[in-house]
C-alpha cells in the first residue's frame, strides 16, 4: 500500500498562523498593555460612534466559562466596541439571526438579544454569556460514513459492455407424448463513452415444437436510449425511449423522446428528506449515545452547550428516540422522543423535477417501433417549501387533452404526514368534449409500536390521462386501476400486549372497474420470531364482493447454518389445499459460490410438483438449471446470466455489471487486485483486470499488490480512488514501468566496503541515495555506463567509481564489487 501525506486544511493553515501571530505578539508585548484591561460592552453604540476605520482581529472565542476552541474573525470599531459579520458570528458559535446587521454587513456584538459580551485584550478572547437558544448547537454527524465525493474526479471511459441472460427450457408431456423447446434471450448493449452512454435493450425468443411446421423466432427491440449524467448540477439528459415522470398520485408513461429530469441518487451523501429533528443541551462536556427504535446507531462526545443530529439512518415510518448523556461522573440523562419520517418530503428549498416531451410507446415488449403519432408531453415538479410542506404539481398534454393537478406533503411531527392532490382533465374525442377531475389524499403515522395509514381516491365526471386516452385511441381496454372511479385503502399494524409479534391488517376497496374488476378484499398478516432464529408467519386474504376469492398460508422457516435454509408451509386457496417444504443453500457473489435447492409440493386432491435446482457463480457468468415434474408433465430449464465487457484494451467474461465497473492496468500478470480493501480480481497474462460492483458516483478505493510484479518493474503507485459515473466503466492505470536498476556493491579508497550511510549521487540525474550494508547501494536510472560520486560520512572525503550495466529482464541484477577512488 502506497502510503500518502494529507495536506493541511485553509482552516488549519489559518489557525496554524493565528496561533503563530498570538505568540509572537504575546512575545514581543505588541498586544497587550502594561495591565490587563477589560473593554465593557455599553448598551447603545450611535452610527457617529461606528464611522471611520475599522481593525480585524482574530480571537478566540469562550461561551459560558467554556472555551469552544475556535478562532473567529471581529472588527474591532473606533469606538472600541467589536461588531463581526453574520458568518464570522456563526463560527464563534452565536446565533446571526438574534442580531442587527448594519449598512456595512456588520452585526455589532451590542445588538445580539440576550447575550452580553466582554473583550479580554491581554488573553486575545471574546467572552460571550449566551442563554441555549442563541447559540449554534454542535452538530452531531450520525452518517460520517458518507463523505462527499470529488464531482471533478467522476470518470466515464470509452467501452463497450453487454449484459445478457439466456434462457432455455425443454417440456415434455407423457400423457400425450408431445415435446417443447423455447430458447430465449434478454441482452442491454451500451456503448460508453464520456459524453454519456448510449444504450438497447432487446429480447430474442425461439420456440421449436416437435412438429416442423409449427415454429416461431422472434426479436423485439425495448429500449434504444442516449443518456447523459450532470453530477454537478444533478441533471440527466435522455433522448430515445424512456419513462415518463410521475407523482404518487397520477400515472406514468412510456413513451420515444427527450427529458431532463433531477438525479438526487448522483449524491449519496446528500440529504434531500427533512429528518426529524432531534436536538438536546450537554450542560457539561459528556459522552453520548442515539438510540432509535432500541437500536444503537451513534456513541460519541459532544461539548457543553446544544447539539442536534444530522445524517439520521431514518428509512421511513415512525417510531421512538433515546437520547442518553452521560458526564465524567457517570450521572445519566435520558430523554425520549417519539418522531415520524416521510421520505417522499423534500429539505426547504430542493426542487426536484422531470419534463419530457415525444410520441408514447404502444405494445412494448411485442412491437419493436409503434408509437403513437400525437405529440405528447408532460412536467412533475415539488419544491420543499419548508421542512414540514413540499408543494407538488404534475401537467401533461397530448392531441386533444389536457391534464393539470396540485397538491402537497405536510409532516406534522410525531403525529404522522398528509398529502393530498386535486386534477382535472379536458379531453376533446370523437363523442364530444370531456371534462373531469380526480381527488387523492392519505395519510399516514406511527407511535409507540402502532401504524396506522388510511387514504382514497376519486373520479369525477369523465377524467382523462395520456395513458387513458391513447388507450381508447388505440381501441385498447384501460387499465383497472385507471378505470376506477373510487379507491379507499386503510391498514393498521399494533403490537400484541400478550406476546412480542404484531399483526398487521388492510383493507381496499375498488368501485367503478366493472363487474370483474370491483372488489373489497382484507388482508391479515402476522409473524413472529422463535428461538432466537425460527420465523413463523401466519397471512390471509378474502374478497367480500366474491366469497370463492381467499387464501390463507402459514409456514415456518428454519436457518439450519451454512447458507442452507428450511422451510414448510400450508396454504389454502379456493377449494384447494396444499402442503409447500423446500430446503435451500443461496449462492453469494464471490467466484466459485454454488446454490441448490429442492421442493415439493403435494394438494389434499393428489395433484403435486416437485422440482430441484443448482446454481454456481463463476468468473465469467451465472449459471443455474432445474428439473420439474408435475403429473404427466417434465420440464428442464437452464439459464446463463452474465456480461462482455471491451475496455481498457482487453476483452472480458463477467457476470452482470448493473451499475459501474474498472478494467485494472497492473503491468504483469497474477497480480491481486483489492476493492474497498477485499481481494476482488487477479490480473490476467495481459496484465489486466476486471473489477465489477463498482459504485457510481461514490469513492471506491482500488489497489494491487505489486508482490507478484517482475523485479524490474515498479507502480506509480499502488492505490487509487475512483468515482464512476452511472452505468459507466473506468480504465485505472497504475503506471507500471520497466525500470532499469540494480544493486551495486562499491568499495571505498581504502578497499573495504563502503561504510554505511555514505551518500551516493548518480551523475546526470538528481538521485542520491545511501550506501547500505556491505556498500551495497540500490541505484535507478542507469544507463549502459554509469557514473557515481560518493561523499564519506564524517568528513572523510569523496570519490568516484564507474560500471557497466545490463538490463535482465525479470529480474534484479547485482554488480560488483566496485571501487571507488
Amino acid at each position: 500500500m502506497q502510503s500518502t501525506r494529507r495536506r493541511p486544511s485553509r482552516a488549519v493553515k489559518s489557525r496554524i498562523a493565528a496561533c503563530c501571530l498570538l505568540a509572537i505578539l504575546a512575545t514581543t508585548g505588541a498586544a497587550a498593555p502594561a495591565a490587563a484591561q477589560d473593554v465593557p460592552a455599553p448598551q447603545d453604540v450611535s452610527p457617529q460612534d461606528m464611522s471611520g476605520d475599522s481593525q480585524d482581529l482574530l480571537l478566540g472565542v469562550t461561551v459560558n466559562d467554556r472555551s469552544t476552541g475556535t478562532l473567529a474573525t471581529f472588527k474591532r470599531l473606533p469606538n472600541g466596541h467589536l461588531a463581526a459579520t453574520p458568518g464570522d458570528l456563526q463560527t464563534a458559535g452565536i446565533k446571526p439571526k438574534i442580531g442587527t446587521v448594519d449598512d456595512a454587513g456588520l452585526i455589532p456584538l451590542d445588538s445580539l438579544a440576550g447575550v452580553t459580551w466582554r473583550y479580554d485584550e491581554p488573553r486575545q478572547i471574546v467572552v460571550f454569556t449566551a442563554p441555549e437558544d442563541a447559540r449554534v448547537p454542535t452538530s452531531v454527524d450520525v452518517g460520517a460514513g458518507s463523505r462527499p465525493v470529488d464531482l471533478s474526479a467522476v470518470r466515464s471511459d470509452l467501452g463497450f459492455l453487454m449484459n445478457y441472460t439466456l434462457y432455455g427450457t425443454s417440456q415434455y408431456d407423457w400423457g400425450g407424448g408431445s415435446t417443447s423447446s423455447t430458447l430465449s434471450g434478454s441482452f442491454d448493449a451500451r456503448l460508453l463513452t464520456p459524453y454519456g452512454i448510449l444504450s438497447n435493450t432487446a429480447l430474442a425468443r425461439v420456440n421449436a415444437f416437435d412438429h416442423l411446421d409449427d415454429r416461431s423466432n422472434g426479436l423485439t427491440r425495448l429500449d434504444s436510449t442516449w443518456r447523459y449524467t450532470d453530477p454537478e448540477n444533478l441533471l440527466v439528459y435522455q433522448v430515445g425511449d424512456t419513462i415518463s415522470g410521475s407523482l404518487s398520485w397520477n400515472s406514468s408513461y412510456r413513451l420515444g423522446g427527450i427529458q431532463i429530469k433531477r438525479n438526487f441518487d448522483i449524491r449519496p451523501d446528500l440529504v434531500t428528506s427533512p429528518v426529524p429533528n432531534l436536538s438536546g443541551t450537554a450542560s457539561v462536556p459528556s459522552t453520548l449515545d442515539l438510540y432509535l427504535n432500541n437500536i444503537k446507531v451513534f456513541s460519541g462526545e459532544v461539548p457543553a452547550g446544544p447539539f442536534d443530529f444530522t445524517g439520521l439512518p431514518f428509512l421511513g415510518g415512525g417510531g421512538d428516540a433515546r437520547i442518553v448523556m452521560k458526564d465524567a461522573l457517570g450521572r445519566e440523562v435520558v430523554t425520549q422522543r417519539s418522531y415520524f419520517f416521510a421520505p417522499d418530503m423534500l429539505r426547504a428549498g430542493y426542487f426536484d423535477f422531470s419534463a419530457e416531451l415525444g410520441f408514447v410507446r404502444l405494445g412494448y415488449g411485442d412491437s419493436s417501433f409503434k408509437y403513437d403519432r400525437s405529440l405528447a408531453g408532460s412536467a412533475s415538479m415539488r419544491y420543499g417549501l419548508d421542512d414540514w410542506l413540499t408543494l407538488e404539481s404534475h401537467v401533461e398534454a397530448t392531441r386533444g387533452l389536457v391534464n393539470g393537478g396540485a397538491g402537497f406533503v405536510a409532516s406534522m411531527g410525531p403525529y404522522g404526514a398528509v398529502n393530498a392532490s386535486l386534477t382535472g382533465s379536458r379531453y376533446g374525442g370523437k363523442d364530444g368534449d370531456e371534462t373531469g377531475g380526480k381527488v387523492s389524499a392519505f395519510y399516514q403515522v406511527s407511535r409507540n409500536g402502532y401504524s396506522f395509514y388510511v387514504g382514497a381516491d376519486r373520479m369525477i365526471g369523465d377524467y382523462n390521462d395520456i395513458g387513458l386516452v391513447v388507450d381508447r385511441r388505440h381501441n385498447n381496454d384501460a387499465p383497472i386501476s385507471a378505470r376506477a372511479r373510487e379507491v379507499d385503502r386503510v391498514g393498521l399494524s399494533f403490537p400484541l400486549g400478550f406476546d412480542p409479534s404484531s399483526l398487521s391488517l388492510g383493507y381496499s376497496r375498488i368501485r367503478g372497474a366493472g363487474k370483474d374488476g370491483d372488489s373489497s378484499i382484507l388482508t391479515a398478516s402476522w409473524s413472529r420470531t422463535v428461538f432466537d432464529d425460527v420465523s413463523v408467519y401466519v397471512t390471509g386474504y378474502g374478497d367480500f364482493d366474491d366469497r370463492s376469492n381467499y387464501g390463507i398460508f402459514a409456514g415456518v422457516t428454519i436457518p439450519l447454518g451454512g447458507d442452507i435454509t428450511g422451510s414448510a408451509n400450508v396454504s389454502r386457496t379456493g377449494n384447494r389445499t396444499s402442503f409447500d417444504t423446500s430446503l435451500t443453500k443461496s449462492a453469494r457473489l464471490e467466484e466459485g459460490s454454488l446454490g441448490w435447492s429442492v421442493r415439493d409440493q403435494e394438494a389434499v386432491d393428489g395433484t403435486g410438483n416437485r422440482a430441484a435446482s443448482v446454481n454456481y457463480r463463476a468468473a465469467v457468468a451465472y449459471m443455474s438449471g432445474s428439473l420439474e415434474q408435475s403429473g404427466d408433465l417434465g420440464r428442464v430449464t437452464g439459464t446463463v446470466e452474465g456480461s462482455i465487457v471491451a475496455a481498457g484494451g482487453g476483452v472480458f467474461l463477467a457476470n452482470r455489471v448493473d451499475d459501474a465497473f474498472a478494467v485494472v492496468k497492473a503491468g504483469g500478470p497474477n497480480v491481486d487486485v483489492s476493492l474497498n480493501n477485499r481481494r476482488v480480481a487477479t490480473t490476467n497474462s495481459g496484465g489486466r483486470a476486471f473489477v465489477p460492483y463498482l459504485q457510481s458516483y461514490q469513492n471506491n478505493t482500488i489497489s494491487i499488490d505489486p508482490a507478484n510484479l517482475a523485479l524490474d518493474l515498479q507502480p506509480d503507485a499502488t492505490q487509487t480512488v475512483v468515482v464512476p459515473a452511472d452505468r459507466s466503466g473506468a480504465v485505472v492505470d497504475f503506471g507500471v514501468r520497466k525500470v532499469d536498476a540494480a544493486i551495486v556493491s562499491l568499495t571505498g579508497p581504502d578497499g573495504k566496503a563502503l561504510p554505511v550511510g555514505a551518500v551516493v549521487q548518480l551523475d546526470g540525474t538528481d538521485q542520491a541515495t545511501v550506501a547500505g550494508y556491505d556498500g551495497r547501494t540500490w541505484l535507478t536510472g542507469l544507463a549502459g555506463r554509469n557514473s557515481v560520486t560518493v561523499t564519506l560520512p564524517e568528513a572523510a572525503g569523496s570519490c568516484r567509481a564507474s560500471f557497466d550495466y545490463q538490463s535482465v529482464p525479470g529480474a534484479q541484477p547485482e554488480i560488483g564489487p566496485v571501487p571507488c577512488r
